[in-house]
C-alpha cells in the first residue's frame, strides 16, 4: 500500500506542494527575523525613535510587536491549510491505495 501511494501522482503533488509552501514561508519569517536584528545591530537609533509626537511606543516595540503578530497570523495560515487541503489530499490518496488493495 505504502508503494502505491508513493508512486501515486498526488503524492508527488503532496510533496512538492507542501514542500514549496513550508519553504516559502520559512524563508519570510528567515528574513523578516533577520532584518529586524539586522536593524538592531546597525540601526538602533532609529528603533528607540517614537512612532509619532507625544507617543509613548518606539518604532522599534512596535515593529516587535507586529512581527510577533504576523509570525503567529502565518501560522495559523500553515496550520489552517496543512489541515484542509493537504489532509484532503491525503485521505483521497488513502482512499485511492486502499481500493487498488481490494
Amino acid at each position: 500500500m505504502y508503494e502505491r501511494m508513493r508512486v501515486n501522482p498526488k503524492f508527488q503533488k503532496l510533496v512538492s506542494e507542501r514542500g514549496r509552501f513550508a519553504w516559502t514561508l520559512s524563508a519570510i519569517v528567515l528574513i523578516l527575523f533577520y532584518g529586524f536584528f539586522m536593524l538592531v545591530a546597525f540601526n538602533p537609533g532609529l528603533l528607540g525613535q517614537k512612532i509619532a509626537e507625544g507617543s509613548m511606543w518606539p518604532i522599534g516595540y512596535t515593529v516587535e510587536l507586529c512581527l510577533f503578530i504576523f509570525f503567529w497570523l502565518l501560522t495559523f495560515v500553515y496550520v489552517r491549510r496543512a489541515n484542509g487541503e493537504f489532509d484532503d489530499l491525503t485521505s483521497e490518496m488513502i482512499k485511492e491505495a486502499q481500493k487498488e488493495k481490494l
